[in-house]
């Protein structure tokens, strides 16, 4: 009778540390979105386009759900592997976009690429809000509606 209970024990035990091993694979991130680059990547923008093509393909490639919380952030969740590889390769995905759809495409990657960083830490923060402030060249390079 000891040997069974001590096997149920085991399997129990293994069944908690794989539930919990579950959870915690399953985090979610925040991130921000950069609607201006993102209509580029279409050749029509739609509903949903604050999102770029190649973010939402990378997302389908690596089975990560894209949630839209606002125009200016989103929620990525799905295995914490490819949760971490996305954010490794988010830099490339936000601030990518057609150049012939951009005035000065040369500046406009440049300036997304130095701050992108700033902007993940911004949305991810307690404060979101400082998005807008002025050194994070956030507005001008994403949010000014002028592309």
């Amino acid at each position: 009778m000891n040997k069974y209970f001590c096997i149920a024990r085991v399997a129990a035990r293994c069944c908690i540390i794989c539930g919990a091993a579950f959870f915690v694979a399953c985090t979610g991130m925040r991130v921000p979105l950069c609607g201006d680059l993102a209509r580029t990547t279409y050749e029509t923008p739609t509903d949903g386009s604050e999102v770029s093509r190649y973010m939402r393909a990378v997302a389908a490639d690596w089975n990560l759900n894209l949630i839209v919380i606002s125009p200016f952030a989103m929620e990525v969740s799905g295995d914490i592997f490819a949760e971490k590889r996305f954010l490794k390769e988010y830099p490339l995905m936000v601030c990518g976009f057609d150049p012939k759809r951009v005035a000065v495409p040369h500046d406009t990657y440049l300036r997304c690429m130095d701050h992108v960083t700033t902007w993940i830490e911004i949305i991810q923060s307690q404060h979101p809000d400082n998005l807008f402030i002025e050194e994070t060249e956030y507005e001008p390079v994403c949010a000014s509606g002028k592309r």
